[in-house]
């Protein structure tokens, strides 16, 4: 049982969900940002059942909800204008995906859409993975009209938007070093060095991943994403 600070700083944390899913949830900017699991149960959905649960330490809960944010995201699955499907980091390791979802306490439904987007990924990629990724998706016992899929972004403009928040960084980095430089010319070349590695990295992150992905698939399938996630490229903005 929560006593003192930490059932205080539960109950702000449920305050600060519940007021998120009124007020902010799907208006003003953030119209355009579709969660990834909105289908089944949203991150907003997922940390306030996590939050009202009893018995849980505050630890335990932040971590749980930091998780399901990271999840998100790479729990991704992306086409590009060729066709090609390419996934998040969270689909590396198809062998593992449900066990993860399970040990962070995911509905049934959410597993559901994780192993049919785990599903579409192995038909990409070819291996062994395909029939063991079926045969956990039967053993939940999900009932017919379950069918909840995961969206299917456009992989393009996600490595756009990947750019864009780097250059806003990159800018920012230099702006700092240059207010720093009448203090110690010297720590801000230190700085705005550091800032322009970071931020060449990070600009190749998300292309040198898609490129290694299609490296290592097996096969392609231009379509089969496509059709196995059922949805519209142009609907969703990569978040």
């Amino acid at each position: 049982m929560l006593r003192g600070p930490s059932r205080w700083v539960r109950s702000r944390l449920t305050d600060a969900i519940v007021a998120y899913r009124r007020h902010v949830s799907g208006r003003g900017p953030l119209r355009a940002v579709r969660c990834s699991f909105a289908a089944t149960e949203s991150c907003s959905a997922y940390g306030l059942r996590i939050a009202t649960t009893p018995g849980r330490s505050l630890r335990e809960t932040v971590a749980r909800i930091r998780g399901r944010l990271r999840r998100c995201h790479d729990s991704c699955v992306y086409v590009t204008g060729e066709g090609a499907l390419r996934w998040g980091a969270d689909f590396d390791d198809l062998a593992t995906v449900d066990a993860r979802a399970r040990a962070a306490e995911e509905l049934p439904r959410t597993r559901g859409a994780l192993l049919r987007a785990a599903i579409a990924v192995a038909r990409h990629r070819g291996g062994p993975a395909l029939q063991r990724l079926h045969a956990q998706l039967r053993r939940l016992h999900l009932p017919r009209e379950a069918t909840e899929r995961l969206p299917l972004r456009n992989g393009d403009a996600y490595v756009r938007a990947r750019g864009v928040g780097v250059m806003t960084r990159l800018a920012l980095g230099f702006a700092l070093a240059l207010a720093l430089a009448w203090a110690s010319w010297s720590v801000a070349a230190a700085l705005a060095t550091a800032v322009l590695v970071w931020a060449t990295l990070a600009w190749r992150r998300a292309g040198l991943r898609f490129a290694r992905q299609a490296r290592l698939a097996a096969f392609e399938v231009p379509h089969a994403g496509r059709r196995l996630l059922g949805a519209d490229l142009g609907r969703y903005n990569a978040v």
